[in-house]
């Protein structure tokens, strides 16, 4: 795969996973925040470094921080249980975690 499509890929994932996330905050939505939460925090954790897609890092990590604090405020269902704590353990092995106040 060329290089630029696979860019451009990997921005649309971040585009497409940043704006459901954004809706759940808006709407109040944990469940939906947490389960499109935990795959952009996954995508900007693992793509780290690289600066393939540098400009998103930040926003992904902070709409993460986000979706965490409204899952912890509003709660969610035990089968989410598991995906909050992957956010939150993401965050905290890259330098969020302090930020969360968790």
């Amino acid at each position: 795969m060329e290089f630029v499509r696979m860019k451009r890929l990997i921005e649309k994932g971040y585009e497409a996973l940043a704006s459901c996330v954004l809706e759940a905050l808006e709407e109040e939505e944990p469940e939906l925040a947490v389960i499109c939460g935990l795959p952009l925090v996954e995508l900007a954790n693992a793509e780290k470094g690289s600066y393939v897609i540098e400009s998103w890092y930040n926003e992904a990590m902070e709409l993460g921080r986000r979706a965490l604090e409204l899952a912890r405020r509003e709660g969610v269902p035990s089968w989410l249980r598991d995906d909050v704590e992957k956010i939150w353990e993401i965050l905290r092995e890259s330098g969020w975690g302090r930020l969360t106040g968790f």
